[in-house]
Order: structure tokens, then C-alpha cells, then sequence
């Protein structure tokens, strides 16, 4: 739950991202959150997206999992999301978009955030 550099995001959610605790500010750098259209059927639909850079040596210390909510007091993951992609650079870090299951028109409102877990 460390912030040694105050920038809001803890040591271990910098970490799973491949920030540094150091840089104030460089983790909001690597994860955004979007409306997206995509192909549904013979239209489109609009998806709330999140991506995110993933340190790929991090993957026995922390999880970093998506999670929707429609009001801000529930948060889902798992069948909530849908994997859009994942992209390894060959650097030791990869970047990962995730979108929403349900279109936007189909709820009123809807929030997606990253849940940083450690893994014991």
C-alpha cells in the first residue's frame, strides 16, 4: 500500500504495471480507459476499454485484473470483461486491452478499473 512517491498509485499497483515508486506519475502513463467502437453483428457498439501495461516478471507477485461496475458499490471481473488483446514487446512488459461484455446503450452507466491483487 506504499506511495513513496505520492502520486496516488501504490508500490505494488506501479509495480505490476512496470512503473517506478520513484516517479511521481509515471504509472497513469501506461493505463487508459475508453468508449471504443466494435463490430456487432452488421454494426457497431461502443465498449468502455481499459489498457494497460503489464511488467510480464511481475506475474508471481501481483495480478492485475479489470473489474466493471454500474454504480461504483459492486465491481465485477471475469465474464464481465472480454480480452481484446495483448500485445508482448519483448521488453519484459506487455500491453493488454480489455473491454466491457456489455455495450454501453445496454447499461446506463458504467466505471471499469484495475485491481491489483498480491499474490502470496
Amino acid at each position: 500500500a506504499a506511495d513513496a512517491d505520492s502520486d496516488g498509485f501504490s508500490a505494488l499497483v506501479e509495480y505490476g504495471l512496470g512503473a517506478s515508486d520513484s516517479v511521481a506519475g509515471d504509472a497513469s502513463k501506461l493505463m487508459t480507459g475508453e468508449l471504443v467502437d466494435f463490430p456487432a453483428g452488421e454494426s457497431t457498439a461502443r465498449y468502455l476499454t481499459v489498457r494497460f501495461r503489464r511488467n510480464l516478471l511481475a506475474h508471481n507477485s501481483v495480478s492485475l485484473e479489470p473489474e466493471v461496475s454500474t454504480g461504483l458499490a459492486g465491481w465485477t471481473g471475469g465474464a464481465a470483461l472480454v480480452l481484446v488483446s495483448e500485445e508482448d514487446h519483448g521488453d519484459g512488459t506487455a500491453t493488454v486491452t480489455y473491454r466491457s461484455a456489455s455495450p454501453v446503450p445496454a447499461a446506463p452507466q458504467q466505471f471499469i478499473r484495475l485491481r491489483a491483487t498480491p499474490i502470496p
